[in-house]
């Protein structure tokens, strides 16, 4: 009887654990499922959140209000929406067919039904969503956002990109309405039957070509404003590709699984004008960078290089998991991957920066050899006996001299918008300030402006020279000067070099020169600065071409040819900044020579290239911002590399430093007393944050991801407040000899302004309004425009803060 019950126990336990044997063994075989679907759609997929967080910093701020204010949209609406549609079902397709073909028990391809279509549909949606989540939260700031009532309905203008959105939405679903609604197929034989079939398969691309139809005529008709019918050619282009949108059809069961090229046919389907579309387009983008990121902007060029990329990953990854030794064929690809990236890190290529051939005449092309006569080039050997020639030409600025030396900070396209309207505003009407600077302390995008705005200054004097001091160019030099710059900086100047990057941006380190996506902004950036694109109106071609014409000379002529005056009109001196990998010195770029006690341990660029370093590399050298450039290879007349330059941020980003030794230069070259006026054109709206002292709070993590976290936050935040410190340290030294620093700041109301290569037109309207509030005190009595007071009221500020 014991052993009965002891049985009957066991077969009760037996029992018992046998449903959990079976709940576990369930829940293992779904978390398997659940595994194989992401191992499947993940991977590719995930490509569709780089959109959202490129475009959420401030640079993404201004990719987006460049589109959705201006009239870019268009491309987006009618180009770009029925594509990524198009590509979403495809990459999708390919996906699911691969498992289906991996997973079938049976050598025949089992029925692709209306169900499993739908959920291929869904996925596509919720790709369109997370494409479009960029758009969806963009908000303009308090300056621009209005909401007033027009009627009965509430103005909206803080969310511009909302309609861009919704129309998205709209079309989407037009297009897939098809495929939406069941299929029902018509009897066999009837002409009805089959022109309801023609027209299902058709819809899509007949709704594309209705709506680049009735949109279409809306933009082109808009002549004054665009003059583009590019979003109506490639609208009605797309329709092509929209028609061989995938079908619910039963897929053919002539494929056998011992084939693998016959199985990857299927799994392509008729997605293979997705995969030629998407090579074109990567193509295209890598060969023609400028020519298209000029013309579609930066959201176009990242979007589609996306897009093309999850075509062509979804394919890659759909013939990798139809193999059977998938194992060997992930090693070797680790193994290459592993292998480029060794060479890139120990063999990388780098930018050449070569000495410039040198002229006896600085202006070429239309500018008469009388004009170029015009202009002053005194050889010196120091700053001191720089500084003497400079004081004969401008004359007196009362007793003692009051010298202003302006700092231009780093800060990318943002710095150089700052930098030129500073430097107009301080030059504007009869404003005594820029007469009296001596120097320029330029580094990064304040170099850029500072180049931008000074060669155009110099071309207009001398153009007016050359006409006997008169000019048929409307406007004061200083405001044209400004507004020339102001045309070229306001380009998209990220876009050529995203569409170079997107494509070939993996391997650039181990391209050829020329190849790789930094030289493309040094391009762009010597087309825009010498008027290359300029469109000019019929009335205003020979003044403006004639002024055009001298820019080319001025930036590729040796630095250190720079004008120092034209005619009567003295220029700063422009010293610009980087540094040296090698040794972690700080490289000077001047357009005058010096001596090594002007700027000590510092690299001389002019004595390594004999001099002839180019304006415009000098430039770029200052402002080879991280991760977007490559560093610069100082390569002298004779082929030797003299080190590598990166961008001057890493050592000075405000400049301090090297004004700092240019104070001492002056004061010794003076025999009389001089007073050092510093005026600090700081472009960064979140520098006020250290006069708070409110420490950075960081976020609560685990041990490792704090250090990570703490490491690259703390070297960021040390940069920042070691300008900062050098500014207190300028501050103090001219202080101490009478003088003072005055920081005309971007005022937060401005912002937010973006830290790389785009600025939308709005950022840089809401820069001009702010600068000419900030430097109002300085150039402005009331409402009279500036007068000869300027250089005194900036004194007067700037000493009020030697505290």
């Amino acid at each position: 009887m014991n052993q009965t019950m002891r049985t009957s126990k066991t077969n009760s336990a037996e029992q018992t654990a046998e449903p959990a044997v079976n709940i576990m063994h369930v829940a293992g075989r779904h978390l398997l499922d659940a595994g194989h679907q992401i191992a499947l759609y993940v991977p590719p997929l995930i490509l569709l959140f780089l959109p959202l967080l490129a475009l959420l910093p401030d640079q993404g701020h201004d990719v987006i209000e460049t589109v959705v204010t201006g009239r870019q949209w268009a491309y987006i609406a009618i180009v770009l929406v029925p594509l990524a549609l198009t590509v979403l079902l495809h990459s999708i397709q390919m996906l699911r067919r691969s498992a289906q073909l991996r997973e079938s028990p049976d050598p025949l391809m089992p029925a692709d039904d209306g169900w499993t279509f739908r959920w291929t549909v869904v996925l596509a949606l919720f790709g369109m969503v997370v494409l479009a989540a960029p758009l969806y939260f963009f908000e303009l700031g308090d300056t621009e956002c209005i909401k007033t009532i027009t009627g009965l309905a509430v103005a909206d203008e803080c969310h511009p990109s909302w309609p861009l959105v919704g129309l998205s939405a709209y079309f989407s679903f037009l297009i897939l309405i098809p495929f939406i609604l069941p299929h029902r197929s018509a009897p066999s034989g009837k002409m009805t039957g089959r022109i309801g079939r023609v027209a299902r398969h058709h819809a899509p691309s007949i709704v594309q070509l209705a709506l680049v139809s009735v949109m279409g005529i809306d933009v082109a008709r808009d002549d004054a404003v665009i003059k583009d019918y590019g979003p109506v050619v490639l609208g009605a282009l797309a329709a092509l590709f929209v028609a061989r949108l995938p079908t619910p059809a039963v897929l053919e069961g002539s494929t056998k699984r011992d084939s693998h090229w016959r199985r990857m046919r299927v799994c392509v389907g008729d997605g293979w004008t997705t995969l030629v579309l998407a090579a074109i387009s990567l193509a295209l983008l890598a060969i023609y960078p400028m020519e298209i990121g000029a013309r579609l902007g930066s959201l176009f060029v990242l979007y589609s290089g996306v897009l093309s990329w999850l075509a062509i990953v979804s394919f890659a990854w759909s013939s990798f998991l139809l193999l059977r030794d998938r194992l060997s064929v992930a090693g070797l690809g680790i193994a290459s991957v592993g292998m480029l990236t060794v060479i890139g890190v120990l063999y990388g290529s780098y930018d050449a920066i070569t000495a410039t051939k040198t002229s006896a005449d600085i202006f070429t092309g239309d500018a008469s050899s009388e004009a170029s006569l015009a202009i002053t080039a005194t050889a010196t050997d120091s700053i001191e006996h720089d500084f003497k020639a400079w004081s004969s030409v401008v004359g007196g600025s009362g007793s003692p001299r009051k010298v202003v030396i302006i700092l231009a900070e780093g800060g990318g396209i943002r710095a150089a918008q700052w930098a030129n309207e500073m430097l107009f505003t301080l030059n504007a009407g009869d404003s005594n300030i820029l007469r009296n600077t001596y120097a320029i302390v330029g580094v990064s995008g304040g170099a850029l402006g500072a180049t931008s705005y000074l060669a155009n200054l110099a071309a207009l004097y001398d153009y007016q020279l050359g006409h006997g001091g008169g000019s048929k160019v409307p406007g004061e030099p200083t405001f044209v000067a400004f507004n020339n710059a102001q045309r070229a900086l306001a380009q998209d100047l990220m876009a050529p070099w995203l569409a170079r990057f997107i494509t070939v941006g993996a391997i650039q380190a181990v391209l050829p020169r020329d190849a790789a996506p930094s030289a493309v902004l040094l391009a762009l950036w010597k087309d825009n600065l010498t008027c290359a694109h300029e469109q000019f109106p019929r009335y205003l071609i020979p003044e403006y071409r004639e002024v055009c014409a001298r820019l080319p000379s001025l930036m590729n002529a040796p630095m250190r040819s720079f004008p120092k005056s034209v005619g009567e009109h003295a220029l700063p001196r422009l010293v610009y900044t980087a540094t040296h990998i090698e040794t972690g010195a700080r490289v000077v770029e001047s357009s005058v020579d010096f001596t090594p006690l002007d700027f000590p341990d510092a690299f001389d660029v002019n004595r390594a290239l004999g001099g002839n370093i180019s304006l415009l590399d000098a430039t770029y050298s200052s402002a080879r911002f991280p991760g977007i450039s490559r560093p610069g290879a100082l390569v002298d007349a004779k082929g030797k590399v003299h080190g590598h330059v990166v961008d001057g941020g890493y050592l000075d980003g405000s400049g301090a430093l090297t004004a700092s030794d240019i104070v001492d230069a002056i004061e010794r070259a003076s025999e009389e007393k001089v007073i050092p006026v510093v005026l600090d054109l700081d472009n960064s709206p979140d520098d006020d944050k250290a006069s708070q002292n409110v420490p950075d709070s960081m976020r609560a993590a685990g041990a490792a991801i704090t250090q990570t976290y703490g490491m690259f936050k703390g070297i960021k935040q040390a940069n920042g407040m070691r300008d900062l410190a050098a500014v207190a340290s300028l501050r103090r030294q001219v202080c101490a000899f009478g003088g003072g620093l005055l920081t005309l700041q971007v005022p937060r109301k401005a912002g937010p302004l973006a830290l790389g290569w785009t600025l939308s037109q709005q950022a840089s309207n809401r820069l001009d309004s702010a600068g000419f509030k900030v430097a109002q005190p300085l150039t402005h009595s009331g409402a009279r425009p500036a007068g000869p007071e300027s250089l005194e009221n900036a004194f007067k500020l700037a000493r009020a803060h030697c505290t």
